[in-house]
Formats: C-alpha cells, structure tokens, sequence
C-alpha cells in the first residue's frame, strides 16, 4: 500500500466547536486552533456560526464569511476558509486581539490580554516598559504589530495585534493578512455623509440584537456621530451633565442633551465622576487593557451601555480638524481603555469616525474645500465637517461646538491621585506602601513641542525623537507607575476569566 493510500483523508474545512461559559464576560471569547479542529471558549453574547464566530458587527453582505472580506468591523472573531483561519479584528485602533502559541505549539487567540495570559499561564514580567509598548498605536496601523514579553522566562511573547486581520495556516503558523483597502477617496462632503450613514446603517442590521445608542456631549465630535447614528436610526442616547475644560477654555457643562432631543433622541444624563463611590477598585479593568485608563468615568454610565451598541465620537478630532493622519495615527489614547468594560457589560462599540479611516488624508483635504465655508467659524475649536453633520440634521449652532471639554479622567497623568478610594486601597496592597511616595517626574513643557514643530517642518525629526517618545507616553499612561498599574490592574481582573485556566497551554 502506497503512503499516499495509508494516510488518512484530509478534512474539507476546519472545525469549530463551542462551550459557552456562563461565567466569561458576556462578549469575550478565546479560541485554540489544533487543524482541523478550532475550540472556542465565549461569553453568552458572542455570534456562533458553524463557519465561525464574531463578537460585533461590520458594513456588508449580512452572511458571517462577509467579514472577512469588510474594511468595516467593529468587533472581532475568526472565521475559517479551506486552507486557513482568519482572525477579525476591529477596524480602529482603539482594541486589539491577542495571540500566542501553547508550550505544545498550538495557536492561541483571544480579544482580552487578561483572558490570553489567564489560559496559557503567563504573567507580565516586572522589568518592561510596557506603556512605550502599548503606546506605538499612536504612530498609526503600520506599528499596529506589538510583541509583549511575558513570564515564564523563554515563553513565546504575546503578540498585539490592531487594525489588520490575521491568518492562521494548517501548521499553525500567522502571518498579518491586511484589511481590504476598498475605500475609494471621497469626492465631496454629500459623498462622505451618505458612504458614513450607509455603513453605519449596515452595520446596525448586521447585529439587531444590539440596540443602537448614541454618547453625546456638548462637543461636535460625540454630536456629529450622533447625527450619523439618528440618520440611520439610532434613537436612544446618554450624555455625561459636566466635563473639564482644555487649556484655554472654561466652565464644566457638557451635557449633549438638547442636542440628542433636536435630532429625535430620547436621551439619558450621567455624572461622570459618579464611579468614585465604588468600592471594587473601578480604574482596574480599564488600565488592564493597557492603554490609558482615562475612560474609567464610563463605569458611571455603565447602566444604559450593556446590550447596545454605543456610538461614539473617538478620533472625530483627527478625522475631522484637518490634520492629515494617514493611517489613522493618533495624539492620545482617549476610547481606547474600554475593552474590558465592553467585553463584560456585552456593548458594541462603534466609534463613528473611524469609518473610511485610511482615506482621511482626503477628508483633511476636503476640510478646505469652498463648499465647506459656510460651516467655519473660526477660532481654534472649529470643525466644519462635523458641523456641517450635525446642523443639516437639526442641531441648531451655538448649542455645541462653543467650548472644548473633555469627558475622560486623567490617570495618565495625575496618576493615583485620580484613583478611587478602593482603587488606590487595592493598589497599594498589591504594590506596597513605598508605591504611594511621590516621586519626580518630566512633564512636557512647551518648549519642548516647539522643538517637536521646528524639527518636523525642518524634516529633522530624527533630532528630537526622545520628546516626541516622552510625548507619547505622557498621553498614555501614569509615567512613573504605569507598568506596575498595568500589572497591578492584569492580576485584578484575572478572576473574571478564572474559567479559562490553563486551557491554552
């Protein structure tokens, strides 16, 4: 008998199988590939098809394999083809998934960091900056590959990846599998707004069991994707009442509530600093995704998110001023700390401009264009794009737009003096009272981004890349603690996926 003969006959496909766990957070999942079979371990809200699994959803073709083919996901999960797996990420660069190999050579791949290192068994070491790691993103999708070193010594690093999908072969090997880069540039403003609203619109009835609400304030990122939202039927929204004031500005009122109920909404008022009363170290889950932490006050609106998808305005302010910000490179972190809380509270999160993302460079163009004028103001808070969205929907001018507040809490860089009471308790009985001792740290003053400027408009950058490096981790996380909080909130949220132990090893 020829060896050919003797040998078993290959699968067609691979193979999903699925145990959902009641304890897991609602949306998380974690799946380990061993060709042909893929076992997947979800929270109860995760979609299961037979060809695969998503968590979210995404613009296109209603049939699950569509994702695959979208450069329009709000979510992720992995969908399976004849020869290879692809892992779906979400298309902004707000969360990540995560992969591994087990000590057996087994692909393991998770969107929760928590989750990956809870079922392989690994932990983050004590000696890496991890918050220089986790702040590339801000350079834009091209550094949206990120390998974390983890524990035990010689385990294979967990690797971070934003944007692009991935592909998973027969022996187990991944390799970066890019996103369709199917977006045409836009030709003018009607032509953004419609693509806008008929993606929004279509990712709406790809998941209908997640009711559309919009968070809205006083500004015109939140207002202007609201407006997207209630073009394509989103009719529920919550707004946070106050806010703090950039540099320059003044007042605390940010609520969005006439806004929402000009453009039809029914709408819900927070206060976000609410979360401070909590007693379960609230600041935990969000430093535990590695970013920032800044989006904690959302525990405060935690109530009116679980179930829905939530419409925001994340990276309005680089989609839509007029910078060019060609691969969606970013300033600071700011709605990119919201996984954990998403995963467990079971919320969809779709950042409106985002979408059409990598051909923003002709947005910025069409910022300056003579059809825009008219929705100018002048001044330096002014974003015509989002005007133009919000006031041809009903929103009247003067009732957004005037000041520019921001909703987030800045633990990146007032570090534990931001913490909650049981938030700061729990630090320090993870990390020990010497934690809790002030020490120097090297803000970046504005001498600093002159030389930033000068070095760019004189294409020296190369010259001043250690401020530009300090810049960026002073928007992302606490300088001086920041890893040691990453660690400390990894080990508080492990619990939540207890129920994974050692299952990818």
């Amino acid at each position: 008998m020829s060896e050919q003969q003797s040998m078993p006959s290959a699968p067609e496909s691979w193979r999903f199988s699925y145990e959902a766990v009641a304890d897991l957070p609602r949306l998380a999942w974690l799946a380990r590939v061993d060709w042909p079979n893929v076992r997947v371990w979800s929270g109860s809200d995760v979609r299961r098809e037979e060809s695969g699994f998503l968590e979210g959803t995404w613009s296109g073709d209603a049939e699950l394999a569509s994702v695959t083919r979208s450069s329009t996901v709000f979510g992720s999960g992995i969908v399976g083809s004849r020869t290879e797996l692809i892992v779906v990420t979400p298309a902004h660069t707000l969360e990540p998934v995560y992969h591994s190999h087990s000590a057996d050579g087994k692909v393991v791949v998770s969107n929760s960091l928590v989750a990956l290192l809870e079922a392989t068994g690994r932990s983050l070491r004590d000696d890496e900056p991890y918050p220089r790691l986790f702040s590339l993103i801000t350079r834009g999708v091209s550094h949206g590959t990120i390998p974390l070193p983890v524990e035990p010594t010689g385990a294979e690093p967990v690797t971070v990846q934003f944007y692009e999908n991935l592909a998973i072969s027969a022996d187990g090997g991944v390799r970066v599998e890019l996103k369709p880069r199917d977006e045409r540039p836009f030709e003018s403003f009607a032509d953004y707004r419609d693509r806008l609203v008929g993606h929004v619109a279509s990712a709406f009835a790809n998941a209908r069991q997640f009711e559309p609400l919009a968070t809205i304030s006083s500004g015109y990122d939140s207002t202007a994707s609201a407006s997207v939202g209630a073009r394509a039927g989103c009719r529920l929204a919550a707004t946070f009442t106050t806010g703090w004031p950039w540099r320059g500005y003044h007042g605390t009122d940010d609520s969005g509530e006439k806004a929402a109920r000009a453009m039809g909404m029914t709408v819900e008022c927070f206060e976000r600093m609410a979360y401070l009363d909590l007693d379960d170290a609230p600041e935990a889950e969000f430093l535990a995704t590695g970013m920032s932490g800044e989006d904690v006050v959302y525990r405060s609106m935690e109530r009116a998110l679980g179930g829905k998808m939530v419409l925001t305005g994340f990276w309005g302010g680089a989609a839509w001023r007029g910078y060019d910000r060609s691969e969606m490179s970013r300033l600071d972190l700011s709605g990119a700390s919201l996984g954990e809380l998403r995963l467990r509270t079971g919320f969809v999160h779709l950042p409106v401009p985002y979408v059409g993302g990598l051909q923003q460079p002709t947005m910025a163009r069409l910022r300056k264009s003579p059809e825009m004028q008219p929705f100018s103001v002048g001044g330096r808070y002014d974003e015509p794009f989002a005007r133009r969205l919000a006031e041809e929907f009903g929103v009247q001018r003067g009732t957004f737009g005037v000041q520019k507040l921001a909703t987030s809490h800045r633990i990146h860089t007032n570090g534990l003096a931001a913490f909650s009471e049981s938030g700061r308790e729990s630090f320090a009985a993870f990390a020990g009272p010497d934690a809790l001792i002030p020490r120097p740290r090297r803000p970046i003053t504005g001498v600093d981004r002159l030389k930033i400027r000068v070095a760019k408009a004189a294409r020296m950058s190369h010259l001043t890349e250690d401020i530009a490096q300090r810049r960026r981790e002073a928007v992302h996380i606490e300088p001086v603690l920041g890893a040691l909080m990453l660690r400390w909130a990894v080990e508080q949220t492990r619990p939540r996926y207890s129920a994974l132990r050692g299952l990818g090893r």
